[in-house]
This record gives C-alpha cells, structure tokens and sequence, in this order.
C-alpha cells in the first residue's frame, strides 16, 4: 500500500482546519446575528436599529400586480389612510387619546381604536368620540350582529400552578352600546383543555422574557361568519367572494370553524384554537411545537388560517397558510435570508382578493405586499421618524378602492 506524500497530509490537514474555521465561524456569525435579532423588543415606539433617512413611504410599488386600494396603519396618536403612493388622504385622531394600538373602519367612515387598558373609542370622521366601551381591553376586537363588540381584556387570576400570587391572563368580555361590560369567556378556566395542545410546562410557567406575569398574551379576536355575514373590515369590499375572508363555508371543512365561534391566538402558549362561545369550550387548536408566539390568526374563505408566525426565541419570522385538515402548512412567505424578516412582537396579515397576502413587519415599521410566489409588489415605511428610528406600528389593513372612495366623496375630503 503507497504512503501519502507528506505535502499532501499537511495540505489536507491545512484545508481540514480551515474548514473547521469556516463552520466555527458561520456558527458564531449566525449566534451573533440571533441576538442581534432578540433586540428587536415587542411593542416599542421606535425601530431598534438607525434607518435610512431617505427610505420612507412607498418604495417598491408594481401597479400591475399589487391590489389597489387604501393602507390602514395606527401611530400613537392618530389612525391613518394611505393610497397605494403612500399619500395620507385622511387621519383620524383626537387629543385624549394617546397611544392607541388597534383600529378598523367602518363604511360610514368612522375609526374603532383600542387604547390598551382603557377601552375602545368609535371615533367619526372627523376624530369625535361618538362611543365607548371601557374596559382592561388590548389588542383586538370584533363586532356582534347586533353591535355590541367583543373584545380581548387582561384578567388577574390566581391560578393553583403559581401559588397564592396572581398572573395576567386574558378574557373576552362584551361591551355593551349602553355601556355595559360583560365577561363572555375567561381563558383559565378552560386549562384542561388547552392541556390537550399545549404542554404542562408551558401551562406552569410564566416566561422571564415577558413583563407583569404575563402568562397568556392573547392578541386576536375573530368572530367566525355565517356565509354573507360581514365583519368590520369585510364591510368595506374586502369580502366579496375572493379568497380573503371567512364565511361560513370554511366550518364545512372543519367542523369547529362553526359561525359563532371565535378564534383566538394565545401568543405566550404559542396556541391558536377555536372558542365555542356558547359552551366555553376550545373545539380545536394547534401551535405548540410548530408555531413560536404567534399573531393574528384568520379563517380564509377556503378553510385554511393565516397567520403571522413571529419567532419569538427562533430569532426570524415568517407568514403561513395552514390546512385545518390536511394538518400542514400549505403556503410559507419568509426572506431567503430569514433573519431580514422579522418582528420579534406583533405583526399581521391580510389575504387580499387577488390573492397576494398583505404583511405587517411591525418591528421594522414596514408594510410590505406580497404575491403567492413571494414577490414583493408594494413595500410602505412608516414616514414617522424620531431622529433616526423609524416609527413601528402593530396592525395594518388593505380596504378596497371603490368602497373608500364612495366614503371619502361623501364626507367631502
């Protein structure tokens, strides 16, 4: 047998140690890149990172492909309208209310807003209080046929896992057009059968990397259709038949997405399920293992739900379909590079008629629309800056055209 020539074991051994480097050095970049990702703190003002002064508003916007309408976003103070140019065309806002989280429209042009811990404030078009319901409310709401709404509110419970100190955890209450407040379904109580997804440590245990013992974090509230029924923002032509919004046809696919039931998002368990409303029962769930505190789950017209998968610990975030019967996920957007997606908090998604999914990259203030092979067609950054952050924002929504422009004609803007 022939003995290697003594050049070529030092050459191998040489290609061998800069192997082991290249790895050792891609790891340590790819660890460095995660934690610099984890700065990415939920629900702060202003982006992390300095951003470039002249990148702001509409950069990318491909007329042909992208669904022409109206982009809703919330900053602290005001709610704003945007055309596909990322021209303001209308603002709703009124001195006392500061802060605010959460907003939709409705099609006679007023704004519901949540100011989390106060309540939610219906706002007309030109930023008067005209309603409310007060309440420990956060971050999303839906409305009832008759009115009333349905609202997320933080609940302080004690719980025998955690001892004799109370945690926060979240109820739906319903808030009254006569002012009244009513406690409709509180997520503890129903710990046995969310023990069917989530595991017994998760359900034990309040995370270091959340405030105020913040077992839960509930942050969405989707009241699922009959067929025809509309909710708040499907009013405004979203809902016609395309492929964006729920009816009740979807509960023929999977029983539990009956109309009537609510769906829920429970960020901290990284769970969303289905509520029967009437029962209190959670008829269906999914999450833990596959999903990483999540964001705002919504049943499509086909059955599937959309949701905005944050990556809370993964350090990158991503956008998916899921088939609630096949169990799999059928769609995925996220960066070829996933670390330049991502928000560590909130987000939000919203399947548009023509099929392209419209996303919020709240960390990063961006409002980005993409089409079913991933393409961005329209990218929007919030134009609010303080010295050299960008400002972010929680949730933002796509109305129709023609439904906006009827509203903004007859209120004479």
């Amino acid at each position: 047998m022939s003995t290697p020539h003594a050049g070529t074991m030092v050459t191998a051994a040489l290609v061998a140690a800069m192997l082991v480097g290249a790895v050792g050095a891609a790891a340590q970049d790819d660890e460095e890149r995660r934690r610099e990702a984890l700065k990415s703190l939920p629900y702060v003002s202003w982006t992390e990172k300095e951003v470039d002064e002249k990148e702001h508003g509409v950069t990318v916007y491909d007329s042909l492909r992208a669904y022409d309408g109206y982009t809703l976003y919330v900053g602290k103070t005001h709610v704003t309208l945007v055309d596909m140019s990322g021209e303001a065309v209308h603002s709703w806002r009124n001195p006392t209310l500061k802060r605010l989280e959460h907003a939709k429209l409705t099609p006679d042009g007023h704004a519901y807003v949540i100011l989390p811990r106060r309540g939610v404030f219906e706002l007309d078009w030109d930023g008067e209080i005209v309603w409310s319901g007060e309440a420990l409310v956060h971050h999303d709401f839906d409305m009832e046929p008759g009115g009333d709404l349905l609202a997320i509110a933080y609940d302080e419970v004690v719980m025998r896992e955690f001892g004799p100190t109370p945690i926060l955890s979240d109820k739906i209450v319903r808030l009254g057009r006569d002012g009244t407040v009513t406690d409709v379904w509180r997520l503890h109580e129903h710990r046995d059968d969310l023990a069917q997804w989530c595991s017994e440590e998760a359900l034990t245990t309040v995370s270091e990397d959340v405030p105020e013992d913040d077992w839960s974090h509930a942050n969405t509230l989707e009241i699922i259709r009959e067929p025809g029924e509309t909710a708040l923002p499907v009013d405004l032509g979203m809902g016609d038949g395309g492929d964006g919004y729920a009816t009740g046809e979807a509960g023929a696919r999977h029983p539990a997405f009956e109309p009537g039931n609510a769906l829920i998002c429970v960020r901290n368990l990284d769970f969303i399920g289905v509520v029967d409303l009437d029962s209190g029962e959670i008829v269906w769930g999914w999450g833990p293992g596959e999903i990483d505190h999540p964001h705002q789950p919504t049943l499509l017209a086909n059955g599937n739900v959309l949701l905005f998968d944050n990556g809370f610990f993964r350090g990158w975030s991503r956008v998916i379909e899921y088939d609630p019967v096949a169990d799999e996920i059928v769609w995925e957007y996220k960066e070829s590079d996933p670390y330049d997606f991502f928000s560590r908090g909130r987000g939000a998604c919203q399947k548009l008629p023509n099929g392209n999914v419209l996303i919020t990259e709240s960390a990063k203030g961006r409002v980005l629309e993409v089409t079913p092979d991933g393409e961005v067609v329209w990218n929007f950054l919030n134009p609010s800056r303080q010295r050299d952050r960008r400002g972010t924002f929680y949730r933002s929504f796509r109305y129709d055209r023609d439904v906006m422009d009827r509203i903004i004609a007859e209120q004479g803007e």
